[in-house]
């Protein structure tokens, strides 16, 4: 099952960079960069139009971060469902003990198609209160570069596709937006997202 799932998203990813050469898809992947502390004052617009900075609407909670782009034809979506999916099997709450924020590396997207993918993710999670804590952002160029180069993501535009051909996980940040830990995959372990997410709750390393 897993061999078919890796086979699948190379499939994705060679389907949608059909003009990135050989030694630009090698380097799309992720970069760990545990310890390291993201701007937190860099701002983006939140689905409502609204101004997001880290520093000022991530609270005393951590942060499960996950880089992608809202028009993304299927694996941010393999992404985000399972995500959701893991943390449906826990205890802790989404606004309640900890935030979710999907960020675009698109520049172009806008805050209506933050607002749908948000309203989407939060309804197939279906715990209340998860739209308080669960953020969808989109940004310029430069301060969506600095986050992408701080958290170790490494992506690359496709102007044949008009698509983004990207690695898939999420990075466990802590309430000071220092990276505790990265989850790679599609697919996440509810155990270890708990462990993760308590640890970044102490501004403890998550990594196992």
């Amino acid at each position: 099952m897993k061999f078919k799932l890796l086979l699948l998203l190379e499939l994705v990813i060679v389907r949608q960079t059909n003009a990135l050469t050989p030694n630009e898809l090698n380097q799309i992947t992720f970069e760990q960069k545990i310890g390291q502390q993201i701007s937190r004052d860099l701002a983006f617009r939140d689905s409502d139009g609204g101004r997001f900075q880290f520093r000022v609407n991530s609270g005393a909670k951590p942060t499960l971060l996950v880089l992608g782009y809202f028009h993304c034809p299927m694996l941010c979506t393999f992404i985000n469902n399972g995500l959701i999916a893991a943390m449906q099997e826990l205890r802790l709450d989404v606004g309640r003990d900890f935030n979710v924020v999907d960020l675009s590396v698109d520049p172009r997207e806008t805050s209506e198609l933050a607002a749908k993918r948000k309203a989407e993710y939060v309804k197939l999670y279906g715990r209340r209160g998860a739209a308080l804590g669960w953020h969808c952002l989109t940004g310029d160029e430069t301060s969506i570069q600095k986050i992408a180069s701080e958290t170790g993501f490494h992506f690359a535009y496709d102007p044949q596709s008009n698509e983004y051909a990207h690695p898939s996980g999420v990075i466990v940040l802590t309430a000071d937006g220092t990276i505790s830990r990265y989850f790679f995959g599609v697919n996440f372990s509810p155990d270890e997202l708990r462990q993760a997410i308590v640890a970044a709750g102490k501004n403890e390393n998550g990594s196992v």
